[in-house]
Parts: structure tokens; C-alpha cells; sequence
């Protein structure tokens, strides 16, 4: 890749090194699982033949730009299911032997489920919210698409913010599903009605 088609926030390296201090071996085992969750959007946007814009890196994770538009609902809808389709297969892949042997990989496979689990919430930001998007723009206007998109968005995080409100009240280490929510919510009300990532 050319230097400029990367995208590095400046608060990235601080707060992965923070997360890597304090999470252990999880959060190492997280950023592989990231990077197959990316690589499943560049394998299907390389297989639709779509090129790459740009690689933005950020505290949250990575999104990927493509240099043009999906030409069809379809080839979105495949582009945006391309990380999750690659954390679930690597999920499995962990699950069976011999890889289930090791703990590192029980590890592995919970965080590519969770991060395919995530990714699915239908929030305009979220890969979830993409797939939504176009799987309602085969049968609606554009017009009624976004804000359809964007009252699911706000639905899909009132049980995921009840659950991360039951896990810090519980003290049971909700802290990150909660500042996940809260980046949600606060993407929301911003307006940011993204490409998922």
C-alpha cells in the first residue's frame, strides 16, 4: 500500500498500548482478530473489484475506504458482511482441533465471535448498519432508507446499554461495553451515518 492510503489517528498507538498494559493476553489476542475482520472486507471488495482508497486506524479500530461506491445493493451488502463472514470463520477455525486444544485459541475464538457479534448490531457506523442499509434500499427510497437505518441504530442500543449498565452494576467489567455504547449513541446524535468498518 502507498503511505498515503493509511490513516493513523494520534491517539491510536497511546491507547492500544494502554489496552495491551491492561488487557493481557485478550486484548493482544483482539488485534488479530481485527485484522481478519479487515481482511474479510478487502478479500470481498478484491473479489467484487472494487480497489482501496484508504486505511483508517483508529483508537476503536480500523475502517476501510473504498476508492469508489458499491455498483449494487448487492455487492454492498457482500463488502459490508466480508469482516464478519471472516471472525466467524476464524471462530470456527480456533473450535475445532486441533487449534480447541489450546487456551490462546478459546481466547481467539471468543473475540472474533464477539467481534462478529458486535460488527452485526445494526448501527449506521457498524458493519450491522451497512448490510441494513442495503438490504432496505432494494426495496425502498433513499429517502426512507437512512432514517429507517438510523431508528434501528438507536433500537439495537438500548439493550446493549442496558446489558453494559447490568455488567458495571454488578461490577462484573462492563467499562468497554459501556465507552462502546457511549461512542454509539454519541455517533448517533452527531449525524455520522458511516459505511461500517
Amino acid at each position: 500500500m502507498k503511505k498515503n492510503r493509511i490513516r493513523l489517528s494520534p491517539l491510536t498507538l497511546p491507547l492500544w498500548a494502554m489496552l495491551l498494559a491492561l488487557g493481557g493476553e485478550a486484548a493482544l489476542l483482539s488485534l488479530p482478530a481485527v485484522a481478519v475482520h479487515e481482511m474479510g472486507h478487502l478479500a470481498v471488495m478484491r473479489a467484487v473489484g472494487m480497489g482501496l482508497r484508504r486505511l483508517e486506524i483508529t483508537p476503536l479500530g480500523l475502517t476501510i475506504l473504498p476508492a469508489f461506491p458499491p455498483r449494487s445493493a448487492r455487492e454492498g451488502f457482500l463488502v459490508a458482511s466480508g469482516g464478519i463472514a471472516a471472525n466467524l470463520a476464524l471462530c470456527l477455525a480456533c473450535l475445532l482441533p486441533p487449534l480447541s486444544f489450546l487456551p490462546a485459541a478459546r481466547v481467539m475464538a471468543a473475540m472474533s465471535l464477539g467481534l462478529a457479534a458486535i460488527n452485526a448490531i445494526p448501527h449506521p457506523s457498524l458493519d450491522g448498519g451497512a448490510m441494513l442499509r442495503e438490504l432496505l434500499s432494494l426495496r425502498l427510497p433513499p429517502d426512507r432508507v437512512v432514517p429507517l437505518c438510523r431508528i434501528a441504530g438507536e433500537a439495537a442500543m438500548l439493550p446493549v446499554a442496558l446489558g453494559a449498565l447490568y455488567l458495571l452494576f454488578y461490577g462484573l467489567g462492563g467499562t468497554s461495553v459501556y465507552l462502546f455504547c457511549a461512542y454509539l449513541v454519541w455517533s448517533l446524535a452527531k449525524g455520522e451515518d458511516g459505511d461500517g468498518g
